[in-house]
């Protein structure tokens, strides 16, 4: 059987190029997903410019609850979640047929995503 000179060598500096990008882009979810839940979590704080007119956390629980992590980092995916651990949070977000929606979490998602798609480019 014949062998190609360096080719192991050559799979495994691929393979470490794939391990380092794999690496960053997971830091760099990461770092959105907390932008996002920072983000989501000022739109609640009293008396801030985000939360003029908006839901204004009475306890600080909704706050609180606000996180990220990220869910499956391998080979083939990387994927996190920015979630808040209240269950009436879903209700402040969308409303009910008796209170009016305050979203939060989907403009901390929108005000993150051109950041997000800026540091992914620059890896790239």
């Amino acid at each position: 059987m014949k062998s190609i000179e360096g080719l192991e060598k050559t799979q495994a500096a691929i393979n470490k190029l794939l391990r380092t990008k794999q690496g960053k882009m997971a830091e760099i979810v990461e770092k959105s997903l907390a932008d996002v839940a920072n983000h989501a979590k000022a739109n609640h704080e009293r008396n801030s410019a985000h939360g003029a007119g908006r839901f204004e956390s009475q306890t600080g629980t909704l706050i609180r609850s606000i996180s990220q992590k990220l869910t499956r980092v391998d080979p083939v995916e990387i994927s996190g979640k920015a979630f808040v651990g209240e269950d009436y949070g879903v209700y402040v977000e969308f409303g009910t047929a008796r209170s009016a929606p305050y979203p939060f979490m989907r403009p901390a998602l929108e005000a993150v995503k051109p950041v997000f798609i800026k540091r992914l480019n620059d890896l790239i």
